[in-house]
Order: C-alpha cells, then structure tokens, then sequence
C-alpha cells in the first residue's frame, strides 16, 4: 500500500482527479513493451482524461512527459536540450528562433538511432569428403543491417558474399578455410563470427603387401606407407583362427607378428583419413611348422652275399 499525492493533495484520501484534470490509470492497464512511453501516456490520457479535440490531448501528453522528465525533447528551449528517441528510427526535429514580429529563423536536424546488430552465427563447422564447395547456414540479419562474409585464412571463392546461405567453392583438397560472417548496423560495432571448413582429402590406397608363406612363428609385416591418412592393422573376420595371432604394434605398417604354426592368418591394413571412407587392403600370413628332424638310421656297411635290407 502506498500514497499518490499529486501538487500537495492527498488522492488516496481526498479522492481522485476531476475530469478537467489529468488522472492516472494502473500501469497494468498501459504498460506494454511494444509500446514507448508517448504511446504509453497517450494511451492513458485516453482512458483517463477527457479532452474537448486533439490540441488539448497532445497538449496534457507533453505537460505530463515535461514535468516528469520523459519528454522525447527534455527541454525545448534549451539549444542543448537532451533528446531521447527509440533504436532504429530517424528523427527530424526543427531549432526556430523567434524574435518579436520578425521572420523566424529555422533549421532542421536528422537524428538517426542505430540499434546493435543481430548477434552474428556463422553456423557449425564443416567438414566434408573430397569436396571443395560448401553450403553455409549463417543466421539472418535484421530489418537495415547488412551481413557479409569474408575470409579469415585459406584461400576459397565466396559466390555471394551477402548472402548468410552463399556457397563457398574452391577449397583445395586437403585444405581448410576460415570465413567470418559479420553484421553491421550503420555506426554500430559489428557483431562477427567464425567458421572453419575443411574439405579433407581421400587417403592413400591402402597396401598390405604380399602374402607371407614362413616357415615358423614370427615375420615382419610390409605395409605401405601413407601420403594421406593413418595406417592400422587389425584381423580380417574370422582371421585370427586360433585365436593367438598378436600384432605387436597395430599403428606400425612394419609390425611385427607372431602366430602360431600350422595356422593361417589374415590381416586388414587399413589407412584412414577424417570422414572419408578408409581404404583397405589385406594380407594373407601362412605360418608353417618345421619339419620333423630326418634319421635314416645307422649307416649298413657289413653286408655281405646280399643285395637287399631293410632301412
């Protein structure tokens, strides 16, 4: 609970304005976001005021925004009066200075209010296959803002540098680029943001080398070395039969491997490189056992009138 007192009188206790007087209204009845405060006090004003014609309305409206400060010209006699208005509108007002019966003296003034730009998007990171256009997916801009892109390092063609769904093309294969979409709004400090694309390169044609046939346990894996991508071995399905088979160092393409004799094994080498599909090639590893060691027997020399025997 409160007290509304108006030039020394008490209206929660002497009662409310007479009609010839400005009144008030409960804020819920004229506040509302869209509107600014002019718009607010006029809608008041006609709820609560009776005026003979329009003269009289906007003369109570600007008595009420003088006295109480809130007037869009805070004093308009003064040359340097403050002047309060609304982002993204333009404004002309008008300096006349009178003197007597004279021809007074005017000049005009444009008052421009810039909002701050839409906070800028650029969009997710993007990173594709072997191909070098894009599509970007900026966020839009507002009513008199421009957006534009521009690039930040690597080297691309932007078709449509004001278009927040422009394609950029020609990024090298193997290469990455980094593209700002910025929004600007007259004066104001722009609003940017940053976007890296990458257009990754298919990897080298994986080779596994030739089959192996040893005779033993252990050999040393040939492998080709990428240009492009990460090697790794790994058992093809089902080829770790016994399931004994070890590769010593699966991020060597020259690891070594033991197994089992007698067994056969086969091995993926795969060479991968970010989203592209990884190449892959395998390898077949034969390991056989030693024979057994041979024994002819002792040497027969002492055989005499026969020409057989037995071994």
């Amino acid at each position: 609970a409160g007290e509304l007192i108006w030039e020394g009188r008490n209206l929660s206790k002497d009662g409310d304005f007479s009609p010839s007087e400005i009144g008030y209204v409960p804020q819920f009845s004229i506040a509302y976001d869209p509107l600014t405060v002019d718009e607010s006090v006029e809608a008041a004003t006609r709820l609560r005021v009776r005026c003979r014609n329009t003269e009289e309305l906007d003369h109570r409206i600007d008595r009420v925004l003088e006295e109480t400060g809130l007037a869009a010209i805070s004093d308009v006699n003064s040359r340097t009066s403050v002047f309060t208005g609304t982002a993204g509108q333009t404004y002309t007002l008008r300096w006349t200075i009178t003197n007597g019966s004279c021809p007074t003296s005017t000049d005009d003034v444009q008052i421009r209010f810039y909002g701050s730009p839409t906070t800028a998007s650029a969009g997710a990171d993007i990173t594709q296959c072997n191909n070098g256009t894009f599509t970007m997916v900026a966020n839009a801009v507002g009513a008199g803002e421009t957006g534009t892109w521009s690039i930040v390092s690597g080297s691309a063609t932007i078709t449509s540098v004001n278009s927040p769904s422009t394609t950029i093309t020609g990024v090298a294969s193997g290469s990455d680029v980094v593209l700002r979409w910025s929004i600007t709004n007259g004066i104001c400090a722009a609003s940017t943001d940053d976007i890296l694309v990458r257009n990754q390169a298919l990897p080298t044609v994986s080779a596994a080398g030739t089959d192996q046939n040893i005779c033993g346990t252990s050999t040393t894996l040939t492998g080709n070395l990428p240009a492009v991508g990460t090697g790794q071995w790994s058992f093809a399905p089902g080829g770790n039969p016994d399931g004994l088979g070890s590769i010593l160092d699966v991020n060597s393409r020259t690891s070594g491997f033991n197994g089992t004799a007698g067994e056969i094994y086969m091995l993926h080498w795969t060479i991968t490189n970010g989203t592209c599909a990884p190449s892959i090639d395998d390898v077949q590893i034969t390991l056989q056992a030693a024979p057994t060691i041979a024994n002819a027997g002792a040497d027969q020399l002492n055989l005499c009138n026969v020409t057989t025997t037995a071994l």
